[in-house]
């Protein structure tokens, strides 16, 4: 995502964090049950989406947790955060990928579980498209053309090849 892309707070208050708790606990006068963001995309194209979950054993919270992470209103997927044992909160990056059905795509993030019991953060959140194969193969041949010809360039100069 772009420095300027906005993550909205599905809260009372915004966070003031660097990072987000994902509960429902009232913690701080606040509620945050998830965040939400839509992105531009491209129908058809397939995206990779990645991000970090964290954890702490703390505040009466047994050190475990689920991030549900939702595209377009429909369920991607339910990850478990680490499981923690301190109270320093311990990370963990998930690689999540899905097909974008339009022009736009919306991102949800979420914890629905007892918030007086478990805790989950979210952090390093990215989105990129992942290459079509015959992209990939569309951009490994012309390497290779361009090496091949950098290589009789080299010849016709009366440079010898390198040895393979």
């Amino acid at each position: 995502f772009a420095s300027d892309d906005v993550w909205l707070a599905l809260d009372t208050e915004s966070a003031t964090e660097n990072l987000l708790r994902l509960s429902n606990d009232g913690l701080f006068d606040h509620t945050i049950v998830g965040i939400e963001q839509t992105v531009a995309t491209t129908a058809g194209q397939t995206y990779a989406l990645d991000f970090a979950s964290g954890n702490l054993k703390n505040f009466g919270r047994d050190g475990t947790g689920v991030v549900r992470v939702s595209v377009n209103g429909s369920l991607l997927a339910s990850v478990d955060t680490p499981t923690a044992t301190g109270t320093s909160i311990q990370w963990g990056t998930h690689s999540l990928s899905f097909t974008a059905a339009g022009p736009t795509t919306t991102l949800r993030f979420w914890n629905d579980q007892n918030a007086n019991a478990h805790f989950a953060f979210i952090d390093a959140v990215t989105l990129a498209p992942v290459p079509e194969p015959a992209s990939a193969a569309l951009l490994l041949s012309g390497v290779m053309v361009l090496a091949g010809l950098a290589r009789r360039r080299g010849c016709r100069a009366g440079v010898p090849a390198a040895a393979s």
